[in-house]
């Protein structure tokens, strides 16, 4: 009988061997950053065959199967800046997983969907604009372009994330968001191309450095105190006179000579003292007159960015109808916004808890209404958009 299995065997083996060489050929790896406190993106679609790599871009995270934490199916080390992880799938299914380290105390999830099914490719998806690197001062208002294609069907759509946060999706090539008054800070964007099989992949991230600014005229620095994150650069600018931006011993700012600007990016944590040479006197331990200082802080929590899209300000509605509201440029510089509320002259009318936040009002009697949008993020902060009549 044993004998009589062997041909069946020596088939299904060569089956089994050409099925795993056809996945080996289709496969690809997906990349995931792990940032404080969230992945991006925090969900991805994957085939049967890819991989997934985590990357800890800020903080130390681990990434770990099951939504309660389990390990079932992977589970790896606790890694620190820069170390990474790699999993391949191997089957069809959703995987929701979380950073075990911070389970509890975070909401740092995501979910691999993995698809299955002969000759499905995910797309092809390149964030072209901005370009890796981009660096701009004090705001950054960014437009965004990526280009995608499928080999075996067609692109859906392109979604558009700085971080966590979906700023932009469009259905029609050549596919475009923006981003509007980006802060001072770090930040990572991708480019997430859907195809018509449901399948995903996300391109590169495009790094983009927003400086912090302070201008310096006589005679005084502005802002004087500022305080920023590790890794972040501020750029001193002279407004007018004659004036240098020394510093005092771990940090020497500009220098001593006097200067019209110079880019300084502070590496790590403490306090910074700085002063114009000229226009600074010694009192007792310290000095007075034209200075600052720079706080440099592992932990700096910043609020969220909203603006109303949808109405115009002015718009007219008949008494009595629905009012459609969309919102626009809705992101949290360092996590994610979860949920955004509408007020009309300041009392709830409705909210959504999803990108793209948008809601329709009803029951508005005739008159005039001002309406603004609440913006709450991860952190607890609110921003309050400018009202919209």
């Amino acid at each position: 009988m044993k004998d009589n299995l062997k041909p069946f065997r020596s088939i299904g083996m060569c089956i089994l061997i050409a099925w795993l060489a056809g996945i080996s050929a289709r496969a690809a790896n997906h990349a995931v950053e792990m940032r404080d406190f969230f992945f991006s993106p925090a969900v991805i679609n994957v085939s049967v065959g890819d991989s997934v790599t985590w990357t800890v871009i800020e903080g130390n995270h681990d990434t770990t199967s099951g939504n309660p934490p389990t390990g079932a199916t992977w589970e790896s080390d606790l890694l620190f800046e820069g170390e990474h992880f790699t999993f391949q799938f191997t089957e069809a299914g959703s995987f929701p997983y979380v950073c075990a380290f911070h389970f509890g105390i975070t909401d740092m999830t995501g979910a691999v969907h993995v698809a299955s099914g002969p000759g499905m490719t995910p797309p092809t998806v390149n964030l072209t604009t901005p370009a890796n690197n981009t660096v701009s001062n004090q705001t950054a208002n960014l437009d965004l372009v990526a280009t995608a294609a499928d080999s075996d069907g067609t692109v859906v759509n392109v979604k558009f994330f700085l971080g966590a946060n979906l700023v932009g999706l469009d259905d029609t090539a050549p596919y475009t968001a923006s981003v509007r008054g980006l802060p001072p800070g770090s930040y990572s964007l991708t480019a997430v191309a859907t195809d018509n099989d449901g399948l995903s992949r996300t391109s590169a991230p495009a790094s983009v450095i927003v400086r912090h600014v302070v201008s310096y005229q006589p005679f005084s620095f502005t802002p004087n105190a500022l305080t920023i994150l590790p890794g972040e650069t501020v750029l001193f600018t002279n407004r007018g006179g004659s004036h240098s931006v020394t510093g005092f011993g771990a940090e020497a700012f500009c220098g001593t000579p006097l200067v019209q600007f110079c880019n300084v990016t502070f590496n790590n944590p403490g306090f910074f003292p700085y002063r114009c040479r000229p226009h600074s006197s010694a009192v007792g331990g310290g000095f007075q007159g034209m200075t600052g200082a720079v706080t440099v802080a592992n932990s700096v929590v910043r609020p969220p960015v909203i603006q109303v899209a949808s109405p115009t300000n002015g718009q007219v509605f008949a008494g009595g109808s629905a009012v459609p509201v969309r919102t626009a440029n809705v992101f949290d510089p360092d996590g994610r916004v979860l949920a955004v509320m509408f007020l009309v002259d300041g009392v709830p009318a409705g909210g959504d808890v999803e990108a793209p936040f948008e809601a329709e009002l009803t029951g508005l009697a005739s008159g005039t209404r001002v309406l603004t949008a609440v913006a709450m993020d991860n952190a607890g902060l609110s921003t309050t958009s400018a009202p919209v009549t």
